[in-house]
C-alpha cells in the first residue's frame, strides 16, 4: 500500500531527477553558444543589476 508520504517522496525525487539534467543541458548549450550566453547575461543584468549576487 502506497502512503501519501511515499507518493510525495516519489514526486520530489522525480522532479529533482528531471530538473538537474535540464539545468545541466541548458548550461552546456550556453557554454557552446557564447553569443547567446552574452545576451542572457545582458538581460539578467538589466533586470537584477550587475551588483546583485545571483
Amino acid at each position: 500500500m502506497i502512503t501519501i508520504s511515499d507518493a510525495s517522496q516519489e514526486i520530489v525525487t522525480a522532479s529533482t531527477d528531471t530538473t538537474s539534467p535540464t539545468v545541466e543541458w541548458a548550461m552546456a548549450e550556453l557554454m557552446r553558444n557564447p553569443k547567446e550566453l552574452s545576451k542572457l547575461q545582458f538581460e539578467i543584468n538589466g533586470v537584477v543589476g550587475k551588483e546583485s549576487d545571483i
